[in-house]
């Protein structure tokens, strides 16, 4: 409405019909020929980054010895993509490989402070991006903070990334609270007698957390699973499915044909 050129970065399987935006880059599009379907967001990112820095060295842009060095910025591909759970195919496995070197140099400040906070004395690997470090900077966004995250990232200030640390530290323990509250409520549920989809609802579950305790509901009992959080005007839902039913399909085509606002999935 601002007349300003919106570029839209994604990675989720393409719907019926699409923003009407000056490009959209999606390795998921149904034309789209790059075989790197099993990117995240950040890789999408990181290879849209990479082609706009060699079109500008063609231009002439960059002054001598100012052209940037991307390879620093490996920190985050990395963690984006281990807790976004893609693929690690060998794209994905290289861009891992290579981050987690970055990691260690501990030269991006937020990540430095995130890891003093959680007592990570060992060299980090990917399990501490997944399980430690991931989970905290997810947990604000979970409960409604989400720039806590972004800010820590990007910010150089160690006063500033000490603090916001602290605060996703505490975050990330009211959202294991909410998390087991939700789980233990849906869990009882369910009917493991049952072979169907798994469909739990209720009024009182934070919409941040039930994408996790869907994923864990599939796990236990091996079905696809809805988990609903309900409003009085949209309930929201989250799903996760086995590999026998591709439940991001179903989601677009119910969408198609209706029976629900909005969706989408990988």
């Amino acid at each position: 409405k601002q007349n300003v050129d919106v570029i839209v970065i994604d990675h989720h399987l393409e719907g019926a019909k699409l923003p009407d935006a000056f490009a959209i880059v999606n390795p998921n599009k149904k034309k789209d020929r790059s075989g790197l379907e099993n990117l995240c967001a950040a890789g999408v990112s990181f290879f849209l980054i990479i082609s706009l820095n060699r079109k500008l060295k063609n231009l002439n842009f960059f002054k001598k010895n100012q052209i940037p060095n991307l390879l620093k910025y490996l920190d985050l591909v990395a963690l984006g993509t281990i807790c976004d759970l893609v693929k690690l195919d060998i794209v994905n496995r290289t861009l891992v490989k290579q981050g987690i070197k970055v990691i260690n140099k501990r030269k991006n400040e937020g990540l430095k402070c995130l890891i003093e906070k959680s007592s990570i004395e060992d060299e980090i690997n990917e399990y501490h991006l997944g399980f430690i470090l991931g989970p905290r900077i997810n947990a604000a966004g979970r409960v409604g903070k989400s720039d806590l995250g972004a800010n820590l990232l990007i910010s150089e200030t160690r006063e500033v990334n000490s603090e916001i640390a602290e605060k996703l530290n505490n975050y990330n323990s009211l959202r294991k609270s909410i998390e087991s509250k939700v789980e233990m409520e849906a869990k009882s549920q369910v009917n493991s007698d049952d072979s169907d989809i798994i469909c739990v609802h209720s009024a009182n579950w934070h919409p941040g957390v039930i994408g996790i305790v869907a994923g864990k509901l599939t796990e236990e009992f091996n079905r696809p699973s809805i988990v609903i959080s309900e409003n009085k005007m949209i309930a929201k839902a989250s799903c996760r499915s086995v590999k026998k039913f591709h439940i991001g399909n179903f989601i677009i085509k119910s969408v198609q044909d209706g029976y629900l606002e909005s969706g989408g999935g990988h």
